[in-house]
This record gives C-alpha cells, sequence and structure tokens, in this order.
C-alpha cells in the first residue's frame, strides 16, 4: 500500500464529498417527506372541519326544528278555537262527521 500523505488526503476528501452528497440527497427526501406529511395533515384538519360543520349543522337544524315545533304547539294553544280543533281532529273527527 502506499502510504504517500497525499494519497491519503485525497481519499477523504473524496469520501467527504461522497458524504456531503449523501447528505444532500437525504436532506432533499426528508424535504419531500416533510411535505408529503404536512399534505397529509392538512388533508385531515379539512376533513375533520368538513364533518364537524356537518355535524353542527345537523344539530341546529334540529334545534331549529324543535324550537318551530314548540312555537307550532304554543300559537295552536294559546287559542280556545285552536285547541277544540285539535281535540276534535285527535279524537275521531271521521267518526263524528260520519254520525252527523
Amino acid at each position: 500500500m502506499d502510504e504517500n500523505p497525499l494519497n491519503r488526503g485525497l481519499a477523504l476528501s473524496s469520501r467527504w464529498k461522497e458524504w456531503s452528497l449523501a447528505l444532500r440527497r437525504n436532506a432533499v427526501l426528508n424535504a419531500s417527506l416533510v411535505v408529503a406529511v404536512r399534505r397529509h395533515e392538512r388533508a385531515a384538519a379539512v376533513n375533520i372541519q368538513r364533518v364537524a360543520r356537518g355535524r353542527f349543522g345537523r344539530l341546529r337544524f334540529k334545534r331549529l326544528r324543535v324550537v318551530h315545533w314548540r312555537e307550532s304547539l304554543q300559537a295552536r294553544y294559546n287559542s280556545a278555537n285552536g285547541v277544540y280543533k285539535f281535540y276534535f281532529e285527535q279524537n275521531g273527527a271521521a267518526i263524528r262527521i260520519q254520525n252527523w
């Protein structure tokens, strides 16, 4: 083997170049992985928001439907005429009409 110090320096410098190139290649791969992970996390966050907004919208619709139903009941029971009409319908209006 040649124990020339110049050859040893060239071998070290070429190894260093190879190593630095490998580090750069890994850095590019890692950067692309980071971008992919961020893209995936963003897509997951958008999906979670979409599902949550849909759920909250359905809950709000159900609550508004209950409020509307209660208002209609309140309007029905506030007048005597509405109460008689409701009980007439509920307690067999068809039978009473047929018997008339």
